[in-house]
């Protein structure tokens, strides 16, 4: 008896669209979140000038009860100025493949356009950051190399460098813990007490 197989009648697409999409991982954009965000007007040119006024140095010396007047001190300020830098890409579709394709595939690329243009963002920043930041080497450790391994003091003196200089601290600290054998504890303390009433 002769018996029909895959083989002499294979199926017709031997394949199954699942139609839920994978989810692409995006990474965390975190050199943006301490920078100044600054909107250019229309029509505005490429330049933005911002002022910033120096501070200045403080009154130490009493006035007594005459109330003589203080010594006048000068206002000065500096200007900073950014220049608008283009950058850009895309993705170029042909119609057959939005006539094809049984996933949405301009909303995908949209999608992905947007995490490119927030990942070009991150990146430009932090090339910008590492141009422009100074560096403190490590000096407490005992390993004998130069710098050192981190040690406690080394934090304490960068901490001690930023605060001196006005550093702005725009996250929250979170204090550390030692939870586990809090909780080891609190689940002793439960079993003792369940135990107790059995014991008696």
């Amino acid at each position: 008896m002769s018996i029909t197989t895959t083989n002499t009648l294979p199926p017709q697409v031997l394949l199954s669209f699942s139609m839920k999409l994978l989810s692409t991982p995006v990474p965390y954009f975190i050199h943006t979140i301490p920078s100044d965000h600054r909107t250019m007007p229309a029509n505005g040119g490429t330049t933005l000038r911002m002022t910033r006024y120096n501070p200045l140095a403080s009154a130490l010396v009493p006035l007594g009860n005459s109330g003589p007047t203080p010594p006048a001190q000068q206002l000065s300020a500096v200007n900073i100025d950014a220049t608008v830098g283009f950058y850009g890409t895309y993705v170029e579709l042909n119609e057959q493949v939005t006539l094809q394709r049984q996933d949405p595939v301009l909303n995908a690329a949209a999608e992905r356009l947007g995490v490119s243009l927030r990942q070009t963002e991150d990146e430009l920043t932090r090339d910008m950051l590492l141009a422009t930041a100074s560096q403190i080497n490590c000096v407490g450790g005992s390993n004998g190399d130069n710098p050192t391994e981190l040690t406690y003091g080394d934090i304490i003196s960068v901490v001690r460098e930023l605060r001196t200089n006005n550093a702005y601290e725009f996250m929250e600290g979170i204090g550390g813990e030692d939870k586990f054998g809090k909780m080891c504890a609190e689940v002793k303390f439960l079993v003792i007490d369940l135990e107790l009433p059995l014991v008696a």
